[in-house]
């Protein structure tokens, strides 16, 4: 039979998940229904349709600049790229925003797994790793211009045959 100390809860894993996720730098919070992470001068999320998140994983992964991604349980299927801001370009910004899609920014909180909303539990689609490095949100506008030419999109099609 477990004793209370040794049975875990909720509250100490999110606790310690929440510790873990500060080793990255990041700041957290708990909230209701998780953990949040609180944007700031040096970390973004972009959030933006899954299908066009894996096309953009893609090809940082293939530039090695690959981070954590955060699936939302909404429906379409959302991702979250977590980017560094660190000397952001405007030029970059605007880019994301015109194509439509939500940069958090500057106090912004985004739902942390094992965070449960409404609509399903919050998972990582790539978890970061213990020696984590955000890509660029200079990096990430790239690859959403890349992925978005008919290029990318002929090349994805050579891969596939």
């Amino acid at each position: 039979m477990r004793d209370a100390h040794t049975t875990p809860t909720v509250t100490n894993i999110l606790d310690a998940l929440a510790v873990e996720y500060s080793a990255c730098g990041w700041t957290v919070r708990s909230s209701a229904i998780g953990l949040e992470l609180v944007t700031g001068p040096t970390l973004c999320g972009i959030e933006l349709p899954a299908d066009l998140a894996l096309d953009i994983h893609k090809f940082l992964r293939v530039h090695l600049l690959a981070g954590p991604v955060i699936e939302l349980p909404t429906v379409p299927r959302r991702h979250i790229v977590l980017a560094a801001t660190t000397g952001v370009s405007h030029n970059a910004m605007a880019t994301i925003r015109d194509h439509g899609l939500i940069v958090h920014t500057s106090g912004a909180r985004i739902p942390l797994p094992p965070t449960y909303l409404l609509t399903g539990p919050v998972r990582w689609f790539t978890a970061p790793m213990s020696r984590i490095t955000l890509p660029p949100v200079v990096a990430v506008s790239a690859a959403l211009r890349a992925v978005a030419s008919p290029r990318w999109h002929g090349a994805e099609s050579a891969l596939a045959s």
